[in-house]
């Protein structure tokens, strides 16, 4: 088994940041016998990881005892710009992000024997990818565990005393720019677009990212996105596995005749039957590419095509990612709240004919028009709301002048930080009311924000939840 690069008993362990991933990072540190120091600015932060820290520093205090730490291991939200990381280099500390960490400490075998690593990154379609993926290895027989970037870090699935031997992980941009060494036995680039470009830099840099997922033994990608599959391309992977919404060739997984076939797998040329398109959830041409991309990465671990049909035809969907509501009056209630960019409001956009579109919020610096001028022909109308609303209206007025928008000012202050929650509440209730006067009979009230939510919301998940109550009330 590989050593670790670096022997951390008893030697201390900066870790940045206590949220999720700190704290978890800091007790996967104990488990291995280092001592995590907590590096944190935030008084509540701080009493959280006070329990599980050996002590807790401020930012400031880190940087003047820098010389003490054998590593510091860096929250994946802290951008490599940051002031700190100019200290760490000149101190000749090594920085780590947490996975890099889960990483090297998995394959020493410090938690029991080494697992089977399955990766998923992409702007859109991660989560959904890593729930079907972990369902068809789990219908295969394997222990199979979805973890990372989904709120259970990876180092709570190093730590289970049941032992999965599969990580099945969802891994962020953040994630794997702090992640140089994981090579998985697969992994996935599902789709590449303008996002987190003020963390990253520049799309090429946020691409160069999300691309260390193909540095293991399968590269999946995803050949109808350009940059993804020109990831592919230039991979460093043994294998290279392509999915598609079109007919698959040798060594792809796509669509012939309404199913989904792999031609990549098999024993020879001949594509293998998976599943009907249409019993793939969620419905329309996202969740179609997602199956592909789960079945590769299932079958790279041995999953067989029987198991691939079995687990996705009983697949539910996770919550705020393509999910009908309700229908009313012959209009049906679709929350995407999950949809925090443009790209990803396209894929669920293309799976409705005659949208009344709930957007707005953050765009962190992401052009709205090539959305708009795709998908203008199939809206009907559009409700904007958020910080970055008026950017929203101006590209509609623009493009489709003869759109009818209403703009929700109602709990939109300019700036970052959400208002109180009776705003907060006001606003949807505003927002769906001038939807539901838009819409016919027929219609999809699509909540696909194609933005960020915390100028407005806790996050995704409570504006797709004021989305979905709002609408059962009124």
């Amino acid at each position: 088994m590989p050593a670790m690069p670096i022997d951390l008993t008893d030697q201390k362990v900066f870790v940045l940041g206590a949220g999720v991933s700190g704290l978890a990072a800091a007790r996967l540190l104990r488990h291995i016998g280092a001592i995590p120091i907590v590096v944190e600015d935030e008084d509540a932060a701080r009493a959280k990881a006070s329990d599980i820290a050996d002590s807790v520093l401020t930012m400031a205090e880190a940087e003047d005892a820098l010389s003490e730490a054998a590593l510091v291991v860096t929250s994946p939200g802290i951008p490599p710009h940051h002031p700190f990381f100019t200290a760490t280099t000149a101190a000749n500390v090594p920085v780590w992000g947490d996975v890099e960490l889960c990483w090297h400490v998995d394959k020493a075998s410090l938690c029991g024997p080494s697992r089977v690593w399955l990766a998923v990154t992409g702007t859109n379609g991660k989560t959904t990818t890593v729930g079907m993926t972990t369902a068809i290895c789990q219908q295969a027989g394997m222990s199979a565990v979805a973890c990372g970037n989904i709120g259970y870090p990876i180092e709570e699935a190093l730590l289970d005393p049941n032992h999965p031997d599969v990580l099945v992980c969802e891994l962020s941009s953040f994630q794997l720019h702090w992640a140089p060494s994981v090579k998985p036995l697969a992994g996935a680039l599902l789709n590449i677009d303008e996002d987190h470009l003020d963390w990253h830099g520049s799309v090429e840099a946020y691409a160069a990212d999300k691309a260390r997922v193909l540095n293991g033994l399968y590269a999946i990608v995803g050949l109808d996105d350009p940059r993804a599959a020109a990831a592919g391309d230039e991979c460093s992977a043994q294998f290279v596995i392509g999915f598609r919404a079109g007919e698959p060739v040798r060594g792809q997984i796509g669509v012939h005749e309404n199913g989904l076939f792999d031609n990549a797998f098999g024993p020879n040329d001949a594509a293998r039957f998976l599943i009907e398109c249409a019993d793939i959830h969620p419905a329309g041409p996202a969740g179609v590419l997602d199956a592909g991309a789960a079945a590769a990465l299932a079958m790279a671990a041995g999953a067989m095509p029987q198991d691939v049909n079995d687990a996705l035809k009983d697949f539910v969907v996770a919550p705020h990612r393509n999910a009908v509501v309700t229908t009313i009056d012959g209009i049906t209630y679709v929350d995407d709240s999950k949809a925090t960019n443009p790209h990803a409001a396209r894929s669920s956009m293309l799976g409705y004919s005659s949208i009344v579109w709930i957007a707005g919020g953050q765009l962190k610096g992401a052009d709205i028009t090539p959305l708009i001028d795709e998908v203008g022909a199939r809206l009907r109308g559009a409700v904007i709301i958020g910080k970055d609303g008026d950017l929203i209206v101006n590209a509609l007025h623009t493009a489709r002048p003869e759109i009818p928008v209403v703009r929700i000012r109602t709990g939109d202050d300019g700036t970052d930080t959400p208002p109180p929650a009776e705003e907060t509440e006001q606003a949807m209730v505003e927002a769906v009311a001038a939807a539901q006067e838009m819409a016919q009979s027929g219609d999809t009230v699509l909540l696909a924000p194609a933005a960020a939510s915390y100028d407005m919301f806790t996050g995704y998940g409570q504006r797709g939840d004021l989305f979905a109550t709002t609408i059962l009330k009124h």
